[in-house]
């Protein structure tokens, strides 16, 4: 008698753990897609404003000015303005040239026309 006592209730932590795996990873993926959705909304919101208030009507060559004064108040965005050829001509990383060219594929896609997002480490976007 013990010993069938004993099986079902392994059997019942077993289920329980099971159920509580599952249902931990489901919330984990949700929050983690809840929060990648918000950064993007956010990247989206900065890129604006930099177009906006950086690039258009503006002079490249006061573009480094303009995106660091534009950029300084969000913490933690960085970003980067390219011309036509992907080389970067204003960065909030780099405060002179030589700027670091990036080759991503979310660069490139973005140099097509086609708004690109990354969730790797280092997210990059294109901001004109």
């Amino acid at each position: 008698m013990k010993s069938l006592k004993w099986k079902l209730i392994a059997m019942y932590l077993g289920l329980v753990l099971l159920v509580m795996i599952v249902s931990g990873t489901y919330i984990l993926l949700s929050l983690r897609n809840i929060e990648i959705s918000k950064s993007r909304q956010e990247l989206e919101t900065y890129a604006k404003k930099i177009n906006d208030q950086v690039i258009t009507g503006g002079e490249e060559e006061y573009f480094q000015t303009e995106l660091l004064r534009t950029v300084s108040n969000s913490i933690g965005i960085q970003g980067n303005i390219l011309n036509a050829k992907g080389k970067t001509i204003a960065s909030t990383t780099d405060l002179q040239p030589p700027y670091e060219d990036y080759k991503s594929s979310v660069i490139v896609a973005a140099m097509s026309g086609v708004a690109s997002f990354s969730t790797g480490k280092r997210i990059q976007t294109l901001f004109g």
